[in-house]
């Protein structure tokens, strides 16, 4: 039995700086790996907006996680550009001590996250995003990169 809860708070504290920060927690009952075990995430990232110039927005974030037997700090850099009111796109990169491989069932060590996507808004509540991610790790040589590619789209309810 999985529970998972969490919420955020964003808000600005200044000309052009927001900051989002929340906590994220789950609960699984009779879980032994651990991905699969009692978590709970912290997190706060900084959208400074206008930097390096108009319409651009660098994010540091940063995420903590802590299990009933470890516990990691992720830490990663985004930058995203609007580039027309209805389009934006963006690039970055993260760094995890460890992350879950659900398909391969095992952990990866060492992980470097890279990745790109675009979010487009066509019409009054709606988005459509892709997104584009590539993980390397300190796994034994010969063993393909984990490639992701992502997919949604979100309609606002009236």
């Amino acid at each position: 039995r999985l529970t998972n809860v969490g919420f955020e708070l964003r808000r600005p504290v200044g000309v052009g700086v927001d900051v989002t920060a929340g906590l994220q927690a789950q609960v699984i009952a009779g879980g032994t790996e651990r991905a699969s075990q009692d978590y709970q995430r912290y997190f706060v990232q900084v959208d400074l907006e206008d930097l390096p110039w108009k319409g651009a927005f660098v994010t540091p974030i940063v995420e903590h996680w802590v299990t009933s037997d470890d516990s990691t700090t992720q830490a990663g850099l985004r930058w995203t550009q609007t580039l027309t009111p209805r389009l934006e796109a963006w690039l970055g990169s993260e760094y995890a001590h460890f992350l879950y491989d659900y398909l391969r069932r095992r952990e990866r060590d060492d992980v470097r996250l890279y990745y790109a996507g675009a979010l487009w808004r066509p019409g009054k509540g709606v988005e459509i995003g892709l997104d584009f991610e590539a993980e390397q790790n300190d796994a034994p040589s010969g063993e393909d990169p984990f490639l992701t590619v992502m997919l949604w789209v979100t309609h606002a309810l009236p």
